[in-house]
């Protein structure tokens, strides 16, 4: 209901003199008799939003959960083979003292039970053991509902892009909440446990992954830019000159600078800095991807059904709408980058034909990269599967070629974690290894290969490379 034009316009003008440190002395409120009214009209307008809180709090007890659990069964009907746990919340009969610190930790302290809602499609189960062996990132959308719900998303980068392979949405954004929905997914998935978890520096979701998962390891998703030469160390003595750099330059002269470095930085260290990322199976080292699917989630669902953004049509948005587009545009990717929507050109050797056009492009670019060599820039070493390969810019420096990792130690292969021109220079000049050379463990990850493939063909992580043998 809209205010009186008389009340309005003192409320109008109150707003105004707040814009002044002597709003008042300006004559915005001139009269006592305005003032009273400003008064009156605040008073109606907490005295509104009181019995709004009410009701909202009602509607999220009575209501709200009820149309909730109704279409959780719904779901449970039409989806046999998807996973779904939902828990309303319930306020304890006797709430005693919190002796948290924390705001949120307290307030769910005093709840019998906390709303948790956790949804796992057949799909989304695939694509978390398929993708999710080596990184996992972990996403939450906030105000997504007039409750202001966290609604966290389990991402896999696979070839077609980054990929949602699970949902859950809680009421607190505290470490009991979150570990509690992980370890759903866990039960859900027996014997999952990323390798590695990508978040933002929440101390809430560090501490329930450690819970959670003690055997993952914990990356967040970027290095500050002021420490860019820092976090690409790729060893001890690197990290140390580099730290030494940013100490002697002008931004070291930043007292915030500084004490957040000093105490918050070199505290998490392995957290961000390259040299304990080297091992990641999935190049993951920026959120970008992540942060699109939230801006996607929110802007083109969530958005839409403004005016009714209560729990279960968030539920509703999310499982009828974002996974089941994200699902769709996964498999018509997939569908476009292999040989039966278009046949590849000449130029591209059989072996690239059906991966990933990632990885195709980056296999041509280094192709064309070794036409700079010749044969004798290779030697062979007497370990039988490594090769030294001459620089083309000096012969002093040399890269050495394993065939049993794989693994090549210049900087290309670090940073992709795939054959760089140093191998496609062997693939070019060796009568004994080529690509098929490469560990069948190698060949076969989901990251250079396209689609999904039943359940019982693929493991939570991969099986140890086979010895490399030459074709």
């Amino acid at each position: 209901m809209s205010e009186p034009p008389d009340r309005q316009k003192v409320i109008e003008k109150y707003l105004q003199g707040l814009r002044h440190d002597d709003g008042y002395s300006h004559g915005y409120l001139k009269s006592d008799e305005e003032l009273k009214l400003f008064e009156r009209s605040l008073a109606a307008v907490n005295e509104s939003n009181q019995i709004q809180a009410v009701l909202k709090k009602d509607r999220f007890s009575t209501v709200d959960q009820e149309n909730a659990r109704i279409l959780i069964e719904k779901i449970r009907g039409e989806q046999p083979e998807s996973s779904v746990v939902y828990r309303p919340y319930a306020a304890r009969s006797f709430v005693g003292s919190s002796d948290s610190d924390n705001v949120e930790e307290g307030v769910a302290s005093e709840c019998e039970d906390t709303l948790l809602f956790c949804f796992l499609t057949k799909f989304m189960r695939s694509m978390l053991k398929k993708y999710g062996g080596s990184v996992v990132c972990l996403d939450a959308t906030h105000k997504t509902s007039d409750y202001a719900l966290p609604l966290f998303l389990l991402v896999v980068k696979t070839p077609s892009g980054y990929t949602p392979a699970g949902v859950f949405i809680i009421q607190f954004e505290t470490a009991h909440c979150i570990a509690e929905a992980l370890d759903v997914f866990k039960q859900w998935c027996d014997n999952w446990s990323p390798q590695y978890w990508m978040v933002d520096y929440s101390k809430a979701e560090i501490s329930a992954i450690k819970q959670v998962f003690p055997e993952s390891q914990i990356s967040i998703y970027e290095a500050l830019r002021l420490m860019k030469h820092v976090a690409s160390a790729l060893n001890q003595h690197d990290f140390d000159k580099a730290v030494e750099d940013l100490v002697d330059s002008e931004y070291w002269k930043n007292e915030r600078f500084r004490s957040y470095f000093e105490e918050v930085s070199l505290s998490v260290k392995e957290l961000w800095v390259m040299s304990y990322r080297l091992e990641f199976d999935a190049v993951l080292t920026t959120n970008n991807g992540i942060e699109a699917q939230n801006r996607v989630l929110k802007a083109l669902y969530v958005k839409s059904s403004s005016g009714k953004r209560s729990s279960t049509s968030l539920i509703i948005t999310v499982i009828h709408g974002y996974l089941r587009d994200k699902e769709a545009k996964f498999h018509e990717a997939a569908r476009r980058q292999s040989s039966a929507y278009r046949q590849y050109s000449e130029n591209v050797p059989a072996y690239l034909h059906n991966r990933p056009h990632g990885f195709v492009k980056h296999m041509l670019r280094r192709l064309v990269n070794a036409e700079q060599y010749t044969p004798t820039d290779m030697e062979e070493l007497p370990l039988k599967v490594c090769l030294r390969i001459h620089s083309e810019r000096s012969d002093d420096d040399l890269y050495t070629v394993d065939f049993t990792k794989p693994s090549c130690t210049c900087p290309d292969f670090r940073k992709h974690k795939y054959p760089c021109k140093h191998f496609c220079v062997v693939f070019k000049y060796s009568d004994r290894w080529g690509f098929s050379s490469l560990p069948q463990s190698y060949l076969n990850r989901p990251q250079i290969t396209l689609g999904s493939c039943p359940e019982s063909e693929y493991k939570f992580r991969d099986s140890p490379c086979q010895s490399a043998q030459p074709f």
